[in-house]
Order: C-alpha cells, then sequence, then structure tokens
C-alpha cells in the first residue's frame, strides 16, 4: 500500500500564500485603472473587468490600499494632469478631458486636494523656474 501511496497519488499544488493572492489582485485591479484612466471608471466597470462584485472590489481596495476606489482615480488621473500641465501647452479643458476629468473644475478639486495647487497655480509656478 505504500508503494501505491507513494507513487501514484499526486500531489496536490499548494495554494498561493494570502499576501500573494491580495497584492495579485491589486496589481491586476491598480493595471485596469491605471490602463484605461482616460475611460469612464466605475466600480461597476473595474468590477466586472476583474470578475469580482462591486461590493467586494470597494471593500477590498479599500482595506488593502487605505482609500476609495473613486479616490485612487483621482489620484491617479491627477498625477497624469500635473504632469500634462507641465510638459505641454495644451488648453486647461484639453488636459482635463484628456486625463478623463469632465471638465476644468473637476480637474482642480482634484489637483487642489492632492496638490494644494489648481491647474493655472501650477503652471503659473513651473513658468516662474
Amino acid at each position: 500500500m505504500d508503494i501505491l501511496l507513494n507513487n501514484f497519488i499526486q500531489k496536490r499544488k499548494q495554494l498561493p500564500a494570502k499576501k500573494e493572492v491580495i497584492t495579485q489582485r491589486l496589481q491586476e485591479i491598480v493595471e485596469y485603472i491605471t490602463t484605461n484612466l482616460k475611460q469612464d471608471l466605475s466600480l461597476e466597470i473595474i468590477a466586472n473587468e476583474c470578475h469580482i462584485s462591486r461590493e467586494y472590489l470597494a471593500r477590498f481596495f479599500k482595506k488593502n490600499m487605505a482609500m476609495t476606489v473613486a479616490e485612487y482615480i483621482r489620484y491617479r488621473r491627477a498625477i497624469s494632469a500635473r504632469k500634462d500641465l507641465l510638459s505641454s501647452n495644451a488648453t486647461l479643458t484639453k488636459i482635463a478631458i484628456d486625463n478623463g476629468f469632465s471638465g476644468i473644475r473637476s480637474m482642480n478639486r482634484a489637483l487642489h486636494e492632492f496638490y494644494h495647487e489648481d491647474a493655472k497655480e501650477i503652471r503659473k509656478r513651473e513658468k516662474n523656474r
């Protein structure tokens, strides 16, 4: 019997560690958000793309990233908009739309939240350097 057990029973694959699963799932979510920043993003869209429920996505993301999905999206869009403000001469409206904001006001709210300056202040400060 020992010979049969040792030679013919396949060993089960070990499941990845819990931290690895969390890291992989976060990477998948963040990668989807980053790739689609300029698109309309919602919990529903992201959850469907990542094959999880909206509720699970919201709880999982908040628990592991210490911010909501919407906050993270605004943060990433603000980073991208600031980069565009500093490197291009495009209009503020174009930069806002190109970075997934509905307009200048929503872009300015995000910039102010994360950088404590609006788009005009960021450009003005950069020109004075």
